[in-house]
């Protein structure tokens, strides 16, 4: 028998007797003792030796194991040409057994966490182990003492977390932990001794003084605490930007009268685009207008749409609540769960849309929706400072919000440095003017010398000569100007007139505490409210005062922060001696105050976290972030947090799944199967059937891929085996009858469903398989109540999303069965339960708009479908645009309107959206033929031969179509024999064919194009009886030419 002691001490015995090991063949045992399992004697030999070549790594870890097996015997090891590990019977890992205990007995387990792991290897790989069972250790500990404290053993649940404190001396919940703990049992002393102990050892090690979390728990002890006020903003006067004012206030005027637009506000940093922005915000509110602002943070990770959430949140201060029957509120609350409860709502979120792109197009409707109602009460000037460093998805809502301002009482004015150029801005505002929107842009230039005198002398009262010597340095800036002026005045006449050698003269006398201060704004980047100023802890009322004083800090509504990020910047630079102690400090206070909002800092506060080294700590913290990026759909950033993610955990394989999942949302098919591969190479034994079956949903939903997503559900059931995690089972279950209901044997669909049992968490699933299993088995007198049943159980889970799905599915499918009445009735239900959600009425809108085309009843149907088109164009989404015009043309096309038609259609195939390429250029070239355009109309018909044919196109019906679209145009030319000729060809060719399974087609047009068909299939009958009587109306003779 072989033991390792991995824990205290490294030692090993064989059969009693104990061994004594060289250095390396004693790092190589403990690493093969903390890592059951053969292993790739090339991973292993680049681990231990990096810095050797390949086959001098191999050759030393060959020594090694020969060493092992001198020492432990030839059968301690199992070992090949390219695997190596310990032989799997006859070896006992002290670590093993702790971990094995920690299961069912956690006290048991933490009364051995006292040993650390492996103390005398020095190596990277066992500092890595060491830091993750120090974690183990912590997590153990926490149940042990959780469950004490659960069962009324005080003193136990105090002992335990006495010891997790000295495996986290400086993690300060845990030491709250503690306070409460020791004054639950009874010793109020200790409580207070542990807490000062704590204090004490945080202002030594790193100046700082307790956060929020220790200082509530002594606050029950000794009572509460106190927050530090804000002061109020000192505004400079404004000098030389009296043309630059006049531009402004004329486009806030225009604004004002109904005549709404958008400003770029251009210049270097410090050139007076602040203090500009802050002279027209004055005058506007003054007048009685709403104003809001926000600004992109200038340090680390903004959070998705963090510009726009401050935006919203100062807009939704001044507005009155809307209606209850308004929708848009809830949709707010993704943004920032205090704007909905600002607006009369409660904090709770709105029910989940299955596509992240829906979930964002529905916050940036609601913020438009915000901007609408606040302007209908006041002219409103919304302001976004410093573009250059937004988030994209806040560029992308800029966009939004100001391509449809020029018909409100609303001024968008964005601010941006001149450097670095970014290309995304400069497209938004290319964008907006192309579109019709009233756009100025105002370039900031120098300041010119007389004018840079003004604002020196109004700063202090300077002698000529240091006028002249600031005025000479300052290159026209007022901020330069500013700061340099304030140095002469303070007497530093020996330091040279830089901004980094006016903070350090500014700051350079202010106590300790107020210094820590400057510091900590600095790292910040940004303002901080007086929650997180408070949350910080390190200066009180008179410290605050202090740091103030120095001139380099104002403060307003947003908090407290530097007058400039140039003057952030000069601090970072010369007064932050401890960046990452700062960032850290700086990351706990800015976590601690946002409370339950930690999502929407989760960026931030990674990213402070990961620049101090801490990728331990930040790592869950970029996971939150992409979790809070994902709910609001916006997806670059999701999956550029789960890249931080996975590079702070490199051998976790969750984060490359989530990745994985967000590149398949992004339509990146590459970049998802990457990721997904690096992946399951992670994923545990255990864990691989989940993986699978989580690839059989993506497969599934997101990439409409239904082969992949058959293998994958296979693969996860194979891996299961018979009775292993059930609940996992039936899911697998559920979603191979989905897709063996849409793409497979349909016979196999109701044993899938009865195999996958009744748990109501897979409804969703087991509604859609029926429904589709319905479908292609051509029971449509049931499909309509089946519908109905999904619908109702879907309200009720509170996902619209899928109930409307479910509807529209019925509907296509009754219009291709030819029960346009029952088709119409489902697509009324689904359009009622979606009016609130446009992103989602727009389809439904659609189904509507082309059944009531089919039954007779055409200015419904062309107000319905303009109706949709308007909801779309709302939405900025070119996807979801390019099907509502596909669908508006169609049915303006149904409906007579014959040029519109052509223009709907023609925008339509400008972009990429998916429908039927060839049936929409035929449909094109019909409505140019009835609109007297043969020539396009021709030229649309040879377009339509060259598009890719696919099965959703339904191609056996494209010949007789296309022939039937050639004798219009030869009607529409005048030609009138081979108008009859092709028409007679049309005639024949759909006398020839039967009518399809609709079942089948059906399911072809959704995998193929992602949506059924909602003008329904082609019905051979329908398409000749109406070329029948085109083809009659046709004169049998050549008209006679007029007589001149």
């Amino acid at each position: 028998m072989l033991q390792v002691q991995l824990l205290g001490t490294f030692a090993v015995e064989r059969d009693g007797g104990a061994v004594v090991l060289p250095v390396t063949p004693a790092r190589l045992l403990a690493f093969l003792a903390l890592h059951p399992g053969p292993h790739d004697r090339d991973a292993v030999a680049a681990r231990f030796w990096p810095e050797a070549t390949t086959s001098a790594a191999r050759a030393n870890l060959r020594t090694a194991v020969w060493a092992l097996r001198q020492a432990l015997g030839p059968d301690a090891l199992s070992a090949s040409r390219s695997r190596v590990g310990l032989a799997p019977d006859g070896v006992r890992v002290d670590l093993a057994e702790l971990r094995d205990t920690a299961a069912d007995d956690p006290a048991g387990a933490a009364a051995g966490c006292s040993g650390e792991l492996l103390p005398s290897f020095g190596d990277d790989w066992a500092a890595e182990e060491r830091a993750e069972h120090r974690r183990w250790q912590v997590a153990v500990l926490d149940r042990a003492a959780a469950a004490a404290e659960s069962a009324g053993r005080e003193e136990d649940a105090a002992r335990w977390s006495r010891t997790r404190c000295r495996l986290t001396p400086f993690e300060e919940p845990a030491h709250a932990a503690l306070v409460r703990r020791l004054a639950a049992a009874g010793d109020r002393a200790g409580a207070l001794a542990a807490g000062r102990e704590f204090a004490t050892r945080l202002r030594e090690e790193f100046g700082v003084a307790p956060g929020p979390a220790l200082r509530a728990a002594l606050a029950e002890l000794r009572g509460p605490g106190r927050s530090a006020p804000a002061t109020a903003a000192r505004r400079a006067p404004l000098f030389g930007r009296s043309a630059e004012l006049s531009a402004l206030t004329a486009a806030w005027s225009r604004a004002r009268d109904g005549r709404g637009g958008v400003v770029v506000l251009t210049g270097e940093a410090g050139i007076g685009k602040t203090r500009l922005t802050a002279e027209l915000a004055d005058r506007v509110s003054g007048a009685g207008g709403r104003v809001a602002g926000g600004a992109a943070v200038d340090v680390g990770e903004p959070a998705p749409l963090g510009l726009w959430a401050e935006i919203a949140l100062a807009l939704a201060r001044q507005v009155p609540a809307p209606p209850p029957s308004a929708g848009w509120p809830p949709e707010l609350g993704r943004l920032a769960s205090d704007l909905a409860v600002l607006l009369g709502r409660g904090p709770g979120l709105p029910p989940p849309v299955a596509s992240p792109e829906l979930e964002r197009l529905r916050v940036f409707d609601a913020v438009l929706r915000l901007v609408e109602w606040a302007a209908g009460g006041a002219p409103v000037l919304l302001i976004a400072e410093d573009l250059h460093g937004a988030d994209r998805a806040s560029l992308a809502l800029c966009a939004h919000v100001a391509r449809r301002v020029a018909t409100l009482p609303v001024l968008l004015l964005l601010t941006r440095r001149d450097r670095p150029a970014r290309s995304d801005a400069d497209a938004l505002v290319a964008d907006v003017a192309r579109r019709g929107v009233p756009v100025a842009e105002l370039v900031l230039d120098a300041l010119a010398p007389e004018e840079i005198a003004a604002v020196v002398r109004s700063v202090a009262p300077l002698g000529q000569d240091d006028v002249d010597r600031v005025v000479a340095s300052a290159e026209g800036s007022p901020l330069l100007a500013v700061e340099r002026a304030r140095l002469l005045a303070g007497g530093d006449r020996g330091l040279p007139l830089t901004l980094r050698a006016a903070v350090r003269a500014a700051a350079g006398p202010v106590p300790r505490p107020a210094r820590d201060l400057l510091e900590l704004l600095a790292v910040a980047g940004r303002a901080l409210s007086p929650a997180e100023v408070d949350a910080l802890a390190v200066a009180g009322p008179d410290d605050l005062a202090a740091a103030e004083d120095t001139g380099l800090l104002s403060a307003g509504d947003d908090g407290l922060r530097y007058r400039h990020a140039l003057l952030a910047e000069a601090a970072r630079c010369d007064l932050v001696r401890e960046p990452g102690r700062r960032s850290v400090q700086l990351a706990v206070a800015v976590e601690a105050a946002a409370g339950d909002a930690r999502a929407r800092v989760a960026a931030e506060v990674a990213g402070h976290l990961q620049r101090a080294g801490r990728d331990d700590l930040a790592g869950p913290r970029w996971r939150d972030a992409a979790r809070h990026a994902r709910e609001l759909g916006t997806l670059d950033e999701a999956a550029d947090f789960w890249a931080e993610a996975a590079h702070c955990a490199p051998e976790d394989p969750d984060p490359r799944l989530e990745l994985a999942e967000v590149q398949a949302w992004r339509g990146r098919r590459e970049d998802y199967e990457h990721e997904w591969e690096a992946a399951i190479a992670l994923v545990p034994p255990a864990g691989r059937a989940a993986a699978w079956c989580r690839r059989g949903a993506v497969m599934r939903s997101v990439l409409c891929h239904p082969s992949a997503g058959l293998a994958a559900y296979t693969r996860a059931l194979e891996l299961l085996g018979p009775g292993n995690a059930p609940a996992l089972r039936a899911e697998a279950l559920a979603g191979l009858a989905q897709l063996t209901a849409a793409a497979g044997d349909p016979d196999l669909v109701p044993g899938l469903l009865r195999a996958a049992g009744g748990d109501a968490t897979l409804d969703i699933d087991r509604h859609s398989a029926r429904l589709l299993w319905l479908i292609r088995t051509g029971r449509y007198a049931e499909v309509e109540a089946q519908a109905e049943l999904g619908a109702a159980a879907l309200e009720g889970a509170a996902r619209p999303d899928q109930a409307y799905a479910g509807l529209l599915t019925a509907a296509c499918a009754l219009a291709a069965a030819g029960d346009l009445a029952a088709a119409l009735r489902v697509a009324d239900h689904a359009v009622a339960l979606t009016r609130d959600v446009p992103v989602l009425a727009v389809p439904c809108l659609a189904g509507r708009a082309h059944l009531l085309s089919r039954t007779g009843r055409p200015a419904e149907a062309l107000a319905c479908a303009r109706a949709q088109l308007a909801l779309a164009e709302r939405l900025d989404s070119d996807e979801v645009l390019g099907l509502a015009r596909y669908d508006a043309g169609l049915v303006a096309l149904a409906t007579g309107a014959w040029t519109e038609a052509a223009e709907l259609l023609d925008a339509a195939l400008a972009g990429q959206a998916r429908f039927s390429r060839p049936a929409s250029r035929l449909a094109r070239a019909e409505a140019l033929a009835r609109d007297g355009r043969p020539g396009e109309a021709a030229a649309e018909i040879r377009a339509a031969a060259l598009e890719p044919i696919g099965p959703g196109d339904q191609p056996w019906a494209l010949v007789p179509r296309m022939a039937r679209a050639q004798g219009l145009v030869a009607l529409a030319a005048g030609d009138l024999r081979e108008a009859r000729r092709r028409l007679a060809e049309s005639v024949a060719a759909w006398r020839r064919l039967g009518r399809p399974e609709p079942g089948r087609e059906l399911m072809a047009s959704l995998v193929d194009l992602g949506r059924l068909p909602v003008v329904g299939l082609v019905d051979p009958a329908w398409e000749l009886a109406r070329v029948e009587a085109e083809l009659a109306a046709v004169p049998e003779e050549e008209p006679c030419p007029p007589s001149h």
